[in-house]
Formats: structure tokens, C-alpha cells, sequence
């Protein structure tokens, strides 16, 4: 019994291994050539992740770009609509 319920979770572990270096392969095959100098040593997923968060965030003044833009688009109102069927 002990020994069904250990395979079981030994398989369970197996899958979830084989997904996370799934992952770890898509990530190295879609960032771009330009970061994957600060991943040649990682190997987890989770320090991937997290060098990746340090070296990706984009720059302060490019998150207020992003805010004031938002900001903008919502002020203008719809360009196909009448103001009432907006409202």
C-alpha cells in the first residue's frame, strides 16, 4: 500500500519536473538574445523568474509614459459613439 502511494507520488513529482524544464526551455527560447547572459548560470525556474524581474522592469519614467497614456485615452471618450450610448 505504502509503496502504490509512494510510486504514485514519485510519477506526481516526475510530470511536474518534466513541466517546470518544459517551461524553463520556453523561456530561454523566447527572451531575447540580449538577456540571456544574466540566465547563463540559473538553473531554477525560480531564480530565472526572479533575475528576469530585476533585469526586465521597465524604468520608472516608462511606467508613468504608460499611466499618463492610459489616463489620456480615458479622457478622450469613444470616437465611433454617441456620448449618450457611452454614458
Amino acid at each position: 500500500m505504502l509503496f502504490k502511494l509512494y510510486k504514485l507520488q514519485q510519477q506526481d513529482y516526475i510530470k511536474r519536473e518534466e513541466k517546470l524544464y518544459t517551461f524553463i526551455a520556453l523561456l530561454h527560447a523566447t527572451i531575447g538574445t540580449n538577456f540571456l547572459g544574466y540566465l547563463k548560470n540559473l538553473t531554477t525556474l525560480y531564480s530565472i523568474l526572479r533575475q528576469l524581474k530585476k533585469v526586465v522592469k521597465p524604468s520608472q519614467a516608462t511606467l508613468q509614459q504608460i499611466v499618463l497614456d492610459n489616463l489620456k485615452k480615458q479622457k478622450q471618450g469613444p470616437k465611433y459613439q454617441t456620448l449618450e450610448s457611452w454614458l
